[in-house]
């Protein structure tokens, strides 16, 4: 196996995020129109873990507002930081 350092396993995770980024904001867009710019940036904020779990959240939300109210606080992902 070779090794990876710290910049490319950074990397990779970096690309992974934004991957899950883009996916989950495809859905939101599908499924509930144009999104508000404080969706956007609060799901910025959000790890890989946490997107990847929202976009399950995406799928079975009855509207924007569900999906909102399930999206972490700035203050819970500060703290997991």
């Amino acid at each position: 196996m070779p090794y990876i350092t710290t910049i490319e396993r950074l990397g990779i995770e970096q690309g992974l995020q934004q991957g899950l980024l883009q996916s989950l904001q495809r859905v939101l867009l599908k499924r509930f129109g144009e999104l508000p710019e404080v969706v956007h940036q609060r799901l910025l904020k959000l790890s890989a873990a946490q997107l990847d779990l929202l976009t399950d959240t995406a799928l079975s939300a009855q509207s924007l507002e569900e999906f909102m109210a399930a999206l972490p606080r700035a203050e819970e992902t500060d703290q997991e930081s």
